[in-house]
């Protein structure tokens, strides 16, 4: 992905941009492919807990590609989840 940070507000909320996609060491921003995608948006927020800090995300894609994100922001957060406590 071709992305740039959006908002950054300092142990609250960071937001990126998604801008296009990388394929073949080349950046592609303007085919309709990554039009389709773009623009599109994740947010982390993040909020002190007891027991350190808890992670919420959430992502601004396209109706007919959310099912897929999410799917794979599950897994990516169970690693996450895993490197963060290991």
């Amino acid at each position: 992905m071709v992305a740039k940070v959006a908002e950054n507000k300092w142990h609250e909320l960071i937001s990126i941009l998604m801008l296009g996609f990388v394929s073949q060491g080349i950046e592609d921003m303007d085919s309709e492919d990554a039009k389709i995608w773009t623009p599109a948006y994740e947010y982390y927020y993040f909020k002190a807990a007891n027991s350190g800090t808890e992670l919420r995300v959430t992502v601004d894609v396209p109706p007919e590609h959310e099912d897929m994100m999410t799917q794979s922001w599950m897994k990516a957060l169970e690693h996450l989840k895993a490197l963060c406590e290991g």
